[in-house]
């Protein structure tokens, strides 16, 4: 019920800000200089190694917001310590998708 708010609405930006930085971290690691007037060339930047940077927070909130689903279920918690754990589950999964998935849009 709660992981499709989570999916839209828990996420909506944060992914962006989290990726954005990373490219930004990645290229002055690289000494690559970040234009936003002429664009970056992409061809042959390490865009892998710049997504899979931010994968880990991601899969970190998933584990935990899962373990803690487990505890609350398992304890008989009140019944909104599941649905936030639930909605906290939806922005992992969508968080690790969206991080992960990377189009090649160059040959």
């Amino acid at each position: 019920m709660l992981r499709n708010p989570g999916c839209t609405r828990g996420l909506n930006g944060l992914a962006g800000k989290i990726l954005d930085a990373d490219y930004r971290i990645t290229a002055k690691g690289l000494g690559r200089p970040i234009s936003r007037i002429t664009g970056d060339d992409i061809a042959t930047f390490p865009i892998e190694r710049s997504r899979i940077r931010s994968v880990w927070y991601f899969v970190g909130l998933g584990i935990a917001s899962t373990i803690g689903f487990g505890w609350a279920v398992a304890l008989h918690a009140h019944l909104s310590v599941p649905l936030v754990m639930a909605f906290l589950c939806g922005i992992s999964n969508t968080g690790v998708f969206n991080v992960s998935k990377i189009s090649h849009i160059y040959h």
